[in-house]
């Protein structure tokens, strides 16, 4: 290795595309490391004992956290780019003077390597005064990289950027060596020239003036982590890399220990489930919180959506009453949902105050009813649930059940728990202020329990010819649904058996929702993963082309999508299907029918293992064409 003392590490980008849920993409973990503590400590392998980080959005919150990772030796600098947003570029830039007359390596945070990327510079001329690339041309590299900075690379060793999607001829990885007098060259170029606004217009130009030279290699694996599926690519490719070098030692068989004594407990709770339209208007008419209760300090917690259309009626209806009650707002969709928010609500709540009486009640739709219900499940070992859902979605499935959850940095629901709601408040009216789009969304679940149990409401949606505004019809479906789900739970509260009817579609829709970045709802990820699980029945001769003919059916019916956008490649599907607790034995589990209104079980098992083989064959049936 040469003797380059100095790294640079632009982490100044939020990465949307990455992460739905907020975390800033220097933190993002892979490997149970972030992306920027990767990189840092590949620069440490290498002898670097000095390492600039350009730092942009949330650059106080990230310099913390970098700052208190104590496997750090090298020192760390921060350049703050105030212009982050605007792209690479500027973030090279920012390093200016501090770097004007001194050779050093430049990485993106994002980039994974195999093995440190730095080994291939152990042979250059370090009187060159421009910047040398680290290139890779392995056409199936390129591909499972994730990279997107493709290059053409002229006979006289020039490069220019590449439009097309597949080039043989090789990618950039982002890591860079810059000479001695690099960065003073750069000032002055983008200075001098005004029509050079981005980061590859840049390289370009170096390379006719021949102050640009690559450097290749093709004999490891890495990843330029930029998108869900590459995120869990990576993930996996490193796993099975300390696996095989021992770096994860295998759990050994043991002797069984002589039992002293056992014990078993059972609880025979009963949850209250209302439906009658109008109740939230009427919400200081009848008794939402029990008299025993009355006393204690509560929480209402709902989302800035519902709380614009109900919070405060709601909030103020029941403080009218007479109860110390707390209004927590907490921000839309999947962003509140995450372990980190939990956590700060958690501590919020406890700041306030509670007793083993305290309600939390949950108004909103289903990732509401689950952050609420998983704090109700953890503070003070168990605290008191009540559910008011005001979607669809909620109504028929997420507020009717035991299980509480948020979601972890590899997929949804990952980190949760069973517990009951002291009641559920169903007001079918509400859902007459819900975009259509998520009105279809939600009935994906009715849908479902039509499919796997009962071909009645299957006849019913598939003949009605009304609107789905109307709130009689709304009303009728989500009481049907809710009998078929309770039916399933009476007996089989954690879904081992036949109420493994709840898990139908979830398989692969919470890959493909999670793999969109959220793009797709959970009720149109279902439909989707509905679809593929009637393919596997399909391939695996269970089931006959009718079954798949009345899923597509009834799911275009309600404008729900059964095919799968071709943005999400089957490998990815694949992979991100490993975080489910439905991965087993190496296998995923499927729930699957052999005809509409019947789970298909062997032996008394509903749970089916299939291979990646089989799962591929089904997947590739749902593409769009």
């Amino acid at each position: 290795m040469i003797n380059i003392k100095t790294g640079v590490i632009l982490a100044g980008g939020r990465g949307e595309r990455l992460d739905a849920q907020n975390t800033i993409k220097p933190l993002v973990k892979v490997g149970n490391k972030s992306l920027l503590t990767h990189n840092i400590e590949q620069m440490q392998n290498a002898g670097i004992e000095k390492i600039y980080i350009v730092i942009g959005y949330q650059a106080g919150f990230l310099k913390k956290e970098i700052m208190a990772d104590h496997n750090i030796t090298s020192e760390v600098l921060f350049i703050e780019n105030v212009d982050w947003s605007q792209g690479m570029l500027s973030s090279v830039l920012s390093i200016g003077k501090c770097l004007e007359h001194q050779d050093f390596f430049l990485s993106p945070c994002d980039v994974v390597f195999e093995n440190s990327p730095y080994v291939y510079f152990s042979e250059i001329d370090r009187q060159f005064d421009g910047i040398i690339s680290l290139v890779q041309s392995l056409p199936d590299q390129i591909d499972s990289s994730g990279a997107t900075s493709r290059i053409l690379i002229s006979e006289d060793g020039s490069i220019s950027q590449a439009q097309e999607e597949k080039v043989d001829r090789g990618i950039q990885t982002g890591i860079y060596y810059w000479g001695v007098g690099a960065m003073f060259l750069v000032q002055e170029i983008v200075r001098q020239n005004s029509q050079i606004t981005t980061f590859p217009q840049l390289l370009e130009y170096l390379s006719r003036k021949q102050l640009l030279k690559i450097k290749h290699f093709n004999d490891q694996t890495w990843f330029d982590v930029n998108t869900p599926s590459v995120k869990i690519r990576a993930e996996l490719f490193l796993r099975k890399t300390l696996t095989q070098t021992g770096q994860v030692s295998t759990r050994s068989v043991l002797p069984k220990i002589e039992t002293f004594a056992d014990f078993v407990t059972k609880k025979n709770n009963t949850t209250d489930v209302y439906v009658r339209q109008g109740c939230i208007d009427q919400i200081d008419g009848f008794e939402l919180i029990p008299a025993i209760h009355a006393s204690s300090p509560h929480f209402l917690i709902t989302d800035e959506n519902v709380d614009a259309l109900h919070g405060d009626k709601v909030y103020g209806k029941l403080k009218n009453l007479g109860y110390n009650i707390t209004k927590i707002v907490l921000p839309p969709g999947e962003e509140a949902k995450t372990l980190a928010h939990y956590s700060r609500l958690a501590e919020k709540i406890l700041t306030f105050g509670i007793d083993e009486k305290s309600i939390l009640i949950s108004l909103g739709g289903g990732t509401v009813n689950n952050v609420a219900g998983f704090l109700a499940s953890t503070l003070y070992r168990g605290i008191y649930l009540i559910h008011i859902p005001t979607t669809l979605m909620a109504q028929c499935d997420a507020a009717i059940g035991i299980k509480q959850a948020v979601n972890g940095g590899k997929g949804k629901n990952l980190i949760g728990s069973y517990y009951e709601p002291l009641k559920v408040v169903v007001d079918p009216a509400v859902l007459l202020t819900s975009d259509e789009r998520w009105l279809k969304d939600g009935l994906t679940e009715c849908i479902k329990h039509a499919l796997c149990q009962s071909s009645d409401l299957y006849e019913y949606l598939i003949n009605y010819n009304g609107s789905i505004n109307d709130v009689n019809f709304l009303e009728a479906v989500i009481k049907k649904t809710i009998n078929l789900k309770i039916f399933l739970m009476k007996d089989d509260p954690k879904e081992k058996a036949e109420a493994l009817v709840l898990q139908y579609g979830h398989t692969i829709g919470h890959a493909v929702e999670f793999l969109s970045g959220y793009r797709y709802g959970h009720g149109e990820s279902v439909a989707i993963g509905m679809t593929v699980a009637a393919q596997i029945s399909k391939v695996l001769d269970i089931a006959k082309d009718d079954l798949i003919g009345a899923h597509h059916r009834i799911l275009q019916k309600y404008n729900l999508p059964v095919s799968i956008d071709r943005t999400i490649r089957s490998e990815d599907i694949i992979s991100a299907m490993r975080y489910c607790k439905r991965y087993l034995y190496g296998d995923v589990q499927f729930v699957l029918l052999d005809r509409l209104g019947s789970l298909w079980n062997y032996g008394g098992d509903y749970s089916i293992p299939c291979d990646n083989n089989i799962i591929t064959k089904a997947i590739n049936k749902c593409y769009a064409e």
